[in-house]
């Protein structure tokens, strides 16, 4: 089992690197707030086929839990999925002086 959780604190860095990320929440949540540039695939929704295998992607939910089971699933499939640990509930909890 490959557990590749990324730190919610890292998520500014990947947004300025324009990585790949995944959002798996309802569209009505994404819309309240979302990560600058995130791409909109609600769980239900997504499909490994929307990947390519060697992009490295990350998924991001509400508590963090949906994005970890997908993640590991992906990955023994053969993707580069991380999740971000705590999901964006996670990200939130920090404060933005964290980042300068």
């Amino acid at each position: 089992m490959m557990d590749k959780a990324v730190d919610p604190s890292l998520l500014y860095n990947l947004v300025k690197q324009n990585a790949l990320i995944i959002d798996l929440r309802e569209p009505y949540l994404y819309q309240k707030t979302h990560i600058q540039n995130s791409i909109n695939i609600p769980f239900h929704q997504f499909h490994q086929s929307l990947l390519n295998k060697t992009t490295p992607t990350y998924l991001l939910c509400q508590s963090g839990q949906k994005a970890k089971e997908l993640s590991i699933q992906l990955n023994q499939k053969g993707y580069n999925t991380f999740y971000i640990n705590g999901g964006l509930q996670g990200f939130l909890s920090i404060p933005p002086s964290h980042y300068y």
